[in-house]
């Protein structure tokens, strides 16, 4: 059997949290013995993963601990005789990479899901030597698109063959939910008898909702009655709905903030929009096209590995309001082309991203290392 330790930095409620239990639920147990470990105080997913048969540790590191929590990750993998260590996000894929070169595992491996965001800074470039020498020593490189790829080997120095791509998955049937579309609609502040635009997304400048906001006003100014559906928080929450004030759009504008209910919010709107300056990959879009909703996105990172061609999604320049605006005014009177692209959408999700071709890719990559230890 083959033991695996993804180490994690917390339990909460996030993305790489809600990846990695994706991953795990679907691997073969009779094959793989998981461990999931922590580097902070727990979170609500803890007994999530207890619940499909994973081991649970948590570290629960403190200020000044920092250094005493590699001695005690390399004491966990020498006592669970751990084959594969892997990582996502600092600090985990830091302190969890040096105790696993002092714990001699065969098999290292780090995750990388998005593009470094603060190219020139000092401490960016500390980053960045610091974790470049951690990759140049680690067994692989997972990156999330084939963007975040490129970014490792041109910022991160990488060679191409220490890398290898590995999509998201997810599941369709997920998307598969049946509500009142008016009763929901009216639930979340909607009026039920209009188009409703979506974007599901941290409320962050990196996120570019502000020019979805400008889009907006654009589209309602030429007469389309529409609404736009902001689902997620973050620190522009208040400077965005300030800027819809302004604009005269506050009551077309409605801000949800943090909700689980993802797919029956879906289920309930009409188009997806998502306006980033910069993506590992989007997980929100992925979702989206499950869900069969016809998507507008931004040309940005790992976008592009999903939204293929424009029978699936529309593609628009960053930074740019009257683009989004102009896809808007293309699709929304289009009942038709909203209709087949959200089923051409969910089919190309089907076949290229679900959740079983990402676990078996993982799978793969991870008995690699134990035929290459069990040959030696």
């Amino acid at each position: 059997m083959i033991k695996i330790l993804f180490i994690t930095n917390s339990f909460k409620d996030h993305a790489p949290v809600f990846e990695l239990f994706d991953l795990v639920k679907g691997m073969d147990k009779e094959r793989f013995e998981i461990h999931v470990c922590c580097l902070w105080k727990g979170g609500p997913n803890m007994e999530k993963f207890r619940n499909i048969g994973v081991k649970v540790h948590n570290f629960a590191i403190k200020r000044k601990t920092y250094f005493r929590v590699i001695r005690e990750i390399r004491r966990y993998m020498i006592e669970n005789e751990i084959d594969i260590l892997q990582t996502t996000l600092f600090p985990s894929n830091f302190y969890g990479r040096i105790a696993a070169l002092q714990a001699k595992v065969p098999g290292i491996i780090s995750r990388y899901i998005s593009i470094g965001e603060h190219k020139g800074k000092l401490l960016y470039w500390v980053y960045v030597i610091a974790q470049s020498i951690l990759d140049w020593k680690s067994s692989k490189i997972v990156a999330l698109s084939n963007a975040v790829k490129e970014y490792l080997i041109k910022r991160h120095w990488l060679s191409e063959d220490k890398i290898v791509v590995i999509h998201n998955g997810v599941d369709p049937e997920k998307f598969d939910v049946s509500v009142d579309r008016r009763q929901y609609r009216l639930k979340l502040g909607l009026n039920p008898d209009i188009l409703t635009i979506c974007c599901v997304a941290r409320l962050e400048p990196i996120k570019g909702i502000n020019y979805l906001v400008e889009a907006a006003k654009k589209v309602i100014d030429r007469g389309h009655n529409v609404q736009f559906l902001l689902v997620g928080g973050g620190s522009m929450r208040n400077s965005l709905q300030q800027l819809a004030q302004q604009m005269g759009i506050d009551d077309k504008v409605i801000f949800a903030g943090f909700r689980a209910d993802i797919p029956e919010i879906l289920n309930v709107s009409d188009v997806f929009v998502m306006p980033s300056l910069s993506e590992g990959l989007c997980f929100a879009i992925i979702e989206a096209m499950a869900a069969s909703k016809p998507v507008i996105a931004t040309r940005v990172g790992g976008i592009p590995d999903v939204i293929s061609n424009e029978e699936v999604g529309m593609l628009v320049h960053p930074k740019n309001s009257d683009a989004i605006a102009s896809a808007l005014e293309r699709m929304l009177p289009d009942e038709k082309l909203r209709r087949e692209m959200g089923e051409k959408a969910r089919m190309h999700i089907r076949d290229n991203f679900s959740n079983e071709a990402m676990v078996l890719k993982y799978q793969h990559l991870y008995e690699q290392f134990c035929d290459k230890k069990n040959s030696k």
